[in-house]
């Protein structure tokens, strides 16, 4: 008989650097793969954040515009209200118009005539976007005059002037500063034009600077958004014009 041998089995230089270069390389895929999903997700949330401001503002102008008379709207659209960003002219417009406090009881007779149901026009809605910075933002005022103008009945110009100031705060109404609201930020654009004799277009787009990581970092690109929509008033009649 032979004596028996004990064999002990251990790994060459070769075959653990063979090894370490495999797990290094599985550590990498795994790390390009997390920074490409961090990536689309901070995309996906900044992107759905940015369409969330544009719709909520959009959605909340159409619905006050529909409920107002044509003969009430006011609105700014001049050289003052434009800003030129990287060589393009763009409008931060400004748009009034009559309105209620309560919309929802037809038999509150601070908002309506009960003798023949007609509005009782007790309310002013001032949107505007500031025009001091590449990015700025909508601003909503809340205007409740006094005595209140019963008929719809337009701000003047000077008063839609002194309404749209780029500091809020700053705002006057009859010696007050009306209630305010910021809206949205990273207004690039917010335009109001006529399309028909009671009819109005509204485009509003929004922009802002994309960012890789949560912690802010590197730059790269822009997100941006924008709606457009036409709008009728629907409490206007033949006489308001």
């Amino acid at each position: 008989m032979f004596p028996s041998r004990n064999h002990h089995t251990a790994f060459s230089i070769i075959e653990l650097m063979v090894a370490v270069s495999i797990f290094v390389g599985l550590l990498v895929v795994v790390f390009l793969f997390f920074r490409y999903g961090t990536r689309a997700f901070l995309t996906a949330t900044q992107r759905q954040g940015v369409q969330a401001d544009a719709l909520r503002v959009m959605d909340g102008l159409q619905a006050d515009l529909k409920r107002t008379s044509g003969a009430s709207v006011l609105f700014k659209r001049d050289v003052s209200r434009t800003r030129v960003i990287e060589g393009v002219t763009v409008h931060r417009d400004v748009v009034s118009f009559a309105s209620l406090k309560d919309w929802s009881d037809p038999s509150n007779t601070e908002n309506f005539d009960v003798t023949n149901a007609q509005p009782i026009w007790n309310r002013y809605w001032v949107y505007y976007a500031t025009n001091n910075a590449d990015r700025g933002s909508i601003v909503r005022l809340k205007i409740d005059p006094i005595p209140p103008p019963i008929a719809p009945r337009r701000l003047t110009t000077p008063q839609l002037t002194q309404l749209s100031l780029d500091l809020p705060e700053n705002n006057n109404y009859d010696g007050q500063v009306p209630a305010f609201v910021y809206l949205a930020r990273n207004v690039y654009e917010f335009s109001f034009e006529v399309v028909s004799r009671n009819q109005f277009q509204i485009s509003l787009k929004l922009q802002e600077k994309r960012r890789l990581r949560p912690d802010g970092g590197k730059i790269e690109g822009m997100e941006t958004y924008q709606l457009i929509m036409n709008v009728r008033p629907e409490n206007t009649t033949p006489q308001d014009f």
